[in-house]
């Protein structure tokens, strides 16, 4: 008979799932939308947050395209700069964009993609995380509105003073003409 041993190999099998698991408990973990894509533009993956932010389930997304997933309206623009970031030797993209929310309503969000390479340097596909950036952009126009109407009220204000200061010195002017007299 033939004696091998497979302790290490064991161990480093072991070790392995326990990375795995790690990786896949914190990617479920995370509050941001978080999705994975192969280089020909299918879901691999994503995490529940994501999922929910569709307003899918991580079945209904896995294996599907953009195109299956999301409104035709952002599909193609989703797909373009996929593209644009597979051919891309940097490797990594972020770029503001629209997202229709599981309550369908749109969002505005950043995309931040990276492309994912094997041991040759080939792309194999896309890990992306999506920030929700609605409030911002919400609060960025009630504060561009509220300056705007600040300006407004400033500028009757100053109009108002430069009309009672033209009044003052033609009264001014009257009673020093009085005076005088």
């Amino acid at each position: 008979g033939v004696f091998r041993d497979v302790t290490a190999r064991k161990a480093m099998e072991e070790k392995l799932r326990n990375t795995i698991a790690f990786r896949e408990l914190l990617l479920q973990a995370m509050p941001l939308p978080v999705f994975h894509k192969d280089a020909s533009g299918r879901y691999t993956g994503c995490n529940t947050a994501f999922a929910k932010f569709i307003g899918k389930t991580e079945n209904d997304i896995f294996g599907r395209t953009v195109y299956e997933v999301a409104p035709q309206s952002f599909a193609q623009t989703y797909r373009d700069r996929d593209l644009e970031l597979l051919d891309d030797p940097v490797g990594r993209q972020e770029y503001e964009s629209h997202v229709m929310h599981a309550d369908g309503t749109v969002h505005d969000v950043i995309f931040h993609k990276a492309r994912t390479v094997d041991s040759a340097g080939r792309p194999t596909g896309i890990i992306g995380v999506i920030t929700d950036i609605t409030e911002r952009i919400r609060t960025q126009n009630e504060l561009r509105q509220l300056n705007e109407h600040l300006e407004q009220r400033v500028a009757e204000r100053t109009n108002a003073l430069q009309a009672a200061n033209r009044e003052l010195e033609a009264f001014s002017y009257s009673v020093s003409h009085d005076l005088r007299a």
